[in-house]
């Protein structure tokens, strides 16, 4: 029995909080879930061959259509078709599937979730556009499993964390960069998680799964400049998706509430939300010093808008919150036991649980996949045609004087680029670009928000949508290093917003800091 587990059988308040919105798509039915770790807080649908467990708080809904049997896990809308609905957004699909433009459809879609369809030969499954919602898939004594958490397969499988992993997370200089994983690797061996842009086939029969990528099956053209008129068109699009999806953000949900920062990305959905700043509400908070900055130019941004903001002031003591070390522990094994989390991130997670007055959060995440993160971290750095196991290794983490578990995790990466990145797809879209989409995005994001930020609320992200990135992505380096893209779609949706004058940038990246990191690069690369 763990020290976690012994605990919450005696903190019945505690237990709905371990795996929080949280599923489980399985083959096997699972005795009792009333103990251990599901509490009695997740319901089970038998739905054909399979079992599909969920937790009170996550979203499950169910189609049968003409060209199978489909569920969808999590929240989804479509700003091209205006539809909110996951029924509906199924139905759409089911009949994308049968005139043979599935995919198509599927890069529609925004949303955190996780899509299958099932029949009696196999289950085909996808992500979001960028893995948001977490996924962890393999086979364990002859049974299939998909989850959001991999602790939790951990718990039902009784499986130990490979020695690999063990080194890695306790190695002094894990942390930085967050707390993530390399390659598409889960804590344990028999278990690894879901790349965005693939779609996952599991075959009944062989008991194996394949893997197919769906995007980008053509060449994102990244050489536009302003004045060119697909730029502008583009622009325009994006411009119209972002306030379509705040509009259906204000559909799905009653009490919808956008996270503000003075930063890019929170300044474009706020300038999009124009016509709609009613229908939400507004808010910042701080945990830190450095949050501070970003509180006060959220709020200056509002008053100039005439928009009530409220800063929450997340406090820093201990004593102000219970069982603090309960949670410390809670979080860290919802994040699959791969590190402690934060400690400003835990008190803003027990805060929010107990003084929200809104139903979701809007954040303004997966936008920085556009703006050529890379690029500013490295300080314009010339990375070569190809990427190579180390320089994702380099990219990665600092590794000083640990010189085997660097080789290591270029092995890691080494696979990882075998499997999943041909040639030939580095012909259609720069590599940088596409590794910090399917590979830091979906590590890290995915593991912050599904894992820990979601157990206080509900979160949405309208920038999670596959042909909104891509229009944004054939924008050109300049124009996307400077932000240009971001800036005219606040100066067409809100001109009081571009005007301001208010920005903030990640304190953080210094360019002290992105000097270091290149030379750091330079060195381990050579």
């Amino acid at each position: 029995m763990t020290d976690l587990k012994r605990q919450l059988d005696n903190k019945k308040d505690f237990q709905q909080y371990l795996y929080s919105r949280g599923y489980l798509v399985t083959t096997k039915c699972l005795e009792n879930i009333n103990e251990y770790p599901f509490y009695g807080n997740w319901t089970v649908n038998e739905f054909d061959d399979l079992y599909i467990y969920s937790h009170k708080a996550q979203n499950v809904v169910f189609y049968r259509g003409k060209t199978g049997s489909y569920f969808l896990i999590g929240h989804a809308y479509n700003p091209f078709t205006m539809e909110h609905k996951e029924d509906a957004i199924l139905k759409e699909l089911d009949y994308a599937v049968e005139k043979g433009n599935e995919f198509e459809k599927i890069n529609e879609l925004s949303g955190q979730f996780l899509i299958g369809k099932n029949n009696n030969k196999e289950l085909r499954f996808f992500g979001d556009a960028s893995c948001i919602l977490t996924a962890y898939y393999g086979e364990w004594n002859n049974e299939f499993y998909v989850s959001s958490h991999s602790q939790l397969l951990g718990d039902i499988c009784g499986l130990e964390q490979t020695e690999y992993i063990k080194k890695l997370v306790n190695y002094k200089y894990y942390r930085l960069f967050g707390k993530m994983l390399p390659g598409d690797l889960s804590p344990y061996s028999e278990f690894k998680h879901t790349i965005p842009n693939f779609i996952y086939t599991y075959s009944k029969a062989s008991k194996k799964t394949a893997y197919k990528r769906f995007w980008p099956l053509k060449k994102i053209n990244q050489n536009l400049n302003q004045s060119d008129e697909e730029y502008k068109k583009n622009i325009e699009k994006v411009s119209e998706l972002l306030s379509n999806s705040l509009l259906l953000i204000t559909k799905k949900w009653a009490k919808p509430a956008i996270s503000l920062t003075g930063g890019c990305d929170s300044k474009t959905t706020l300038a999009c939300a124009n016509g709609l700043y009613e229908k939400f509400s507004y808010y910042s908070y701080i945990s830190s010093e450095a949050e501070k900055v970003d509180a006060e130019a959220a709020e200056k941004i509002c008053g100039q808008l005439g928009l009530v903001h409220r800063t929450d002031i997340i406090p820093t003591e201990e004593s102000a919150y219970k069982d603090l070390d309960l949670w410390r522990k809670l979080f860290e094994q919802n994040c699959g036991n791969i590190g402690k989390n934060n400690e400003n991130d835990i008190k803003k997670r027990i805060y929010y649980i107990n003084h929200c007055d809104f139903d979701v959060e809007v954040k303004s995440w997966v936008s920085e996949t556009a703006r050529a993160y890379y690029l500013k971290r490295f300080d314009n750095y010339r990375f070569p045609k190809k990427p190579t196991p180390r320089y994702l290794s380099a990219m990665y983490k600092v590794f000083l004087g640990n010189r085997s578990l660097l080789k290591e995790t270029d092995s890691v990466f080494s696979e990882f680029l075998k499997k999943y990145y041909s040639d030939d797809v580095f012909t259609k879209i720069n590599w940088v670009d596409l590794i910090f989409w399917e590979y830091r995005v979906s590590s890290w994001n995915s593991l912050v928000i599904s894992n820990e930020q979601s157990v206080s609320y509900d979160i949405i992200i309208p920038y999670n949508n596959r042909k909104l990135l891509e229009m944004l992505l054939s924008a050109s380096v300049s124009c996307r290093v400077n932000d240009s893209c971001h800036k005219d779609i606040q100066k067409k949706m809100n001109e009081k917003i571009y005007e301001s004058g208010i920005s903030v940038t990640n304190l953080k990246h210094t360019n002290l800091r992105a000097k270091a990191e290149k030379a750091y690069l330079r060195l381990r690369t050579i």
